[in-house]
């Protein structure tokens, strides 16, 4: 199961992946958001939780991957990652994936609270 919101400035999103992750769900992850992206304020923010998430497809990387490319070409200009310990390995190996512009920058936290609030949105989302 995959969640996102956008908060209400239209500055940033926030998608949490839950339990076990497919291709159909990533793919209408991708299909819902190819309409809200475009309409981020550019250098917006993009926070992905894998917190809750066990397992992903392999299947789902394709879908993942077009998301990461709109995000770019939609000028995100920061990614904040809730990579836990215990979903450390699954984590990484799907971020490792993802191919931003060189010019996005990357941080990586262990708890969805401590992530939100380093970039001030626990009230906006």
């Amino acid at each position: 199961m995959i969640e996102f919101k956008v908060n209400n400035d239209h500055t940033a999103i926030v998608i949490t992946f839950k339990d076990s992750v497919d291709a159909k769900q990533t793919e209408q992850l991708h299909d819902s958001l190819q309409n809200i992206i475009p309409k981020l304020k550019r250098g917006f923010k993009l926070l992905t939780d894998l917190s809750f998430m066990e397992k992903m497809d392999i299947d789902a990387h394709l879908s993942i991957e077009k998301l990461m490319q709109l995000c770019n070409q939609c000028k995100v200009s920061q990614i904040i990652r809730i990579i836990p310990d215990t979903s450390k390995d699954v984590g990484f190996n799907i971020m490792s994936m993802m191919n931003y512009s060189p010019n996005v920058n990357i941080v990586t936290y262990r708890s969805t609270e401590e992530a939100l609030k380093a970039m001030f949105l626990k009230d906006n989302i």
